[in-house]
């Protein structure tokens, strides 16, 4: 019969900042495990989980006789910071050791460590047995450094072993892309940023293996846009509304005249509290210069900033420099960028500008529940099927996104409005996703019931522009492709 066996393998990090020494934080990611064959997928994707650590899929060949694939049974997520001054060697003990503390009375017969510290690999496989002989007094006489943590730590190992757990601890190179190594590092920084905010923290997170991997992101459908603008003076943000583009190019030329430079204004009665997170950290650390920053969306709404901004808020962020008032997210890669110097963003005040008039009048006009107007065209049955159910004697309407909008590569991404501008007969070519809303967007907002309409209005007397809004009892937004709405009548 055969005998599988539990173990444990644990990605451990530890640093200090701004300086070394520094703020230390410390961090752990790692999972308890079985070798007992999984019925199931890890959920994982492009890696295999074994008891020596996550190995590529494409490294394949690294799976032998010595590695084994085994089945997750819970994961964990620690980090945490005492607040003190200290070098990064220090918080690399601190983080095995809180790591082991929170860890020891697990049923398992097996611990192995991964960490990119060669100081911490060495001191426990190697010097620790040397230091306790010559009463934690290194060769030359002095006391051997991060006393006190190497004693804390010791005494840690030997219960393990004691308790007949096999415990080793293993190098690897850091900050190359290890799967492991970035989550423990990750988490590290988040310590820091909790320890450099001055607040003590810690944090024991441990989760069921199914499910572990697939992480929700909750994103309002009107949030299309990749980029964010804001100004970093907390006066000029109203909660809920938010300036979005797609500015056709790099976020730094925002106002430039490209066609494909799309514009977006959105008025959520709840605010994203996501936005509002890093809107309030960039505020907080800015100077008495109003400036414009842009926010990548992007990142921002990937699974694991998501959740890391929504359960850790600000302490998710890290500002880049001293003199960069940017913010980088845990993992070092951009969130915000000022930009500076400003450039053409002018241009792209006034186009806000112009919006945010053409929203205000719709507003205005269907508060007095006023359906249409002479600019205002109503083309929700454009693009919904919308049907009036009744079930266990509850009257609800339900829109459903035409179909030629869902067919993959073939669906529609233009449509063909008539309209009246001037009193004047005019057919406007509305492009998703640059004039309006996306496929996506307008099927995430089937459950919104919302109303869709077509604004126009006289650029001159030979011309007119347009845009859409889309309102909703959650809020109202305009979507407007602004260099390439200009029609000729």
């Amino acid at each position: 019969m055969t005998e599988y066996i539990k173990g444990l393998v644990l990605y451990t990090d530890g640093g200090a900042r701004p300086s070394n020494p520094g703020k230390m934080g410390w961090g752990m990611h790692g999972y308890k495990y079985t070798t007992e064959p999984s019925k199931r997928g890890s959920g994982l994707a492009k890696h295999n989980i074994t008891d020596l650590g996550y190995i590529k899929e494409s490294d394949e060949k690294l799976i032998n006789s010595t590695v084994t694939k085994v089945t997750p049974l819970e994961y964990y997520d620690f980090f945490g910071t005492e607040g003190h001054i200290g070098t990064c060697n220090q918080a690399e003990v601190d983080a095995l050791r809180n790591s082991l503390m929170n860890l020891k009375d697990l049923d398992v017969s097996r611990i192995h460590v991964l960490t990119d510290s060669s100081y911490l690999v060495h001191g426990v496989m190697e010097y620790i047995a040397i230091w306790k002989t010559r009463n934690w007094v290194k060769g030359d006489g002095s006391v051997v450094p991060n006393k006190d943590s190497w004693i804390k730590l010791d005494q840690l190992i030997e219960t393990i072993r004691a308790n007949g757990i096999a415990f080793t601890v293993a190098w690897l190179e850091g900050h190359v892309g290890n799967f492991g190594n970035l989550q423990a590092d990750s988490l590290a920084t988040l310590g820091v940023s909790h320890g450099m905010k001055g607040k003590l923290f810690q944090s024991i997170e441990v989760s069921p293996a199914q499910g572990y991997w697939k992480k929700s992101v909750e994103k309002h459908p009107f949030l299309g846009f990749r980029k964010l603008y804001f100004n970093n003076r907390p006066e000029h943000n109203v909660p809920g509304v938010y300036y979005l583009a797609d500015p056709g190019g790099d976020e730094f030329v925002i106002g430039r005249k490209l066609p494909a430079a799309c514009y977006s204004i959105v008025q959520l009665k709840e605010p994203d509290q996501v936005l509002e997170t890093i809107r309030t950290a960039q505020c907080d650390i800015n100077s008495d210069t109003s400036q414009v920053v842009v926010a990548r969306l992007d990142k921002v709404y990937s699974p694991d900033v998501f959740h890391s901004l929504t359960k850790f808020g600000g302490f998710s962020l890290m500002q880049r420099g001293k003199r960069n008032t940017s913010l980088d997210f845990i993992d070092d890669k951009p969130i915000t960028v000022v930009i500076d110097p400003p450039g053409l963003v002018f241009q792209a005040v006034t186009i806000f500008e112009e919006l945010n008039k053409q929203l205000e009048e719709f507003k205005a006009l269907t508060d007095t529940e006023s359906l249409e107007s002479e600019n205002v065209t109503d083309i929700t049955s454009y693009f919904y099927d919308i049907s009036v159910i009744t079930k266990n004697g509850k009257t609800s309407t339900v829109y459903k996104l035409k179909k030629e909008f869902n067919l993959g590569a073939d669906a529609i991404k233009k449509v063909d409005i008539p309209a009246t501008v001037n009193n004047r007969k005019v057919v406007i070519p509305l492009t998703l996703g640059l004039d309006s809303p996306e496929r996506n967007q307008f099927k995430q907002l089937e459950d919104y019931q919302p109303r869709v309409s077509l604004i126009t209005w006289c650029n001159g007397d030979e011309s007119y522009r347009f845009c859409t809004i889309v309102k909703t009892e959650e809020g109202v937004a305009i979507w407007a492709n602004y260099y390439a709405n200009r029609q000729f009548f």
